[in-house]
């Protein structure tokens, strides 16, 4: 989750293009609040949601602009033609952020790191791994995740002949234990 003194050093610049944009469905009113009826881009607002930016379905912009008052960011830039055939938001760096400053680290990285540190502790299967996550199930991105980490060499199943067993569980490899024993010294 992002926190709201996050400084982040780069420019999120975004267009979406869907046809024309209905005069009803989007509106500016005082002080930047800006309503949107129609869920305009999911990957943008599926993004955005992650972070804790949005709350969802096109219902984030009031939401961003609490957060970058509470941030002291500038305001973002919002623009349309006179068609109302495009809207474009320009998020501009903050002016603390250096240039060199670390990013947050993205949501699929930390569920590897999550992964990882779990599977140090020992071999588990999908649910057990999803439950101390506490998750209330195997979601499809802990399972893109492990399959990821198996092609990659990081972890194995201790079923290699049944991969689809209900007995199926999953443990570092050698140089998985070697790669998450150097990088839980870095932090």
């Amino acid at each position: 989750r992002v926190q709201p003194t996050m400084q982040l050093p780069f420019s999120i610049d975004y267009l979406l293009t869907s046809g024309r944009v209905e005069s009803e469905r989007l509106e500016f009113k005082a002080g930047w609040n800006l309503v949107s009826r129609r869920y305009r881009n999911r990957r943008i607002g599926g993004f955005l949601k992650e972070l804790g930016l949005t709350e969802g379905r096109g219902t984030g912009i009031p939401k961003i602009m609490r957060a970058i008052r509470r941030n002291r960011s500038p305001r973002p830039k919002f623009e349309t033609d006179s068609q109302r055939t495009y809207f474009a938001a320009t998020f501009r760096i903050h002016p603390k952020a250096r240039p060199g400053m670390r990013q947050p680290e993205s949501q699929p990285e930390s569920l590897t790191a999550s992964v990882m540190r779990i599977l140090a502790g020992g071999p588990l299967g999908k649910a057990a791994i999803s439950a101390a996550m506490r998750q209330k199930k195997v979601s499809g991105r802990l399972n893109a995740v492990i399959r990821a980490l198996v092609a990659q060499g990081m972890i194995e199943r201790t079923i290699p002949d049944k991969p689809n067993s209900r007995l199926q569980q999953y443990r570092l490899t050698p140089t998985g234990r070697a790669y998450w024993a150097q990088h839980d010294r870095n932090g």
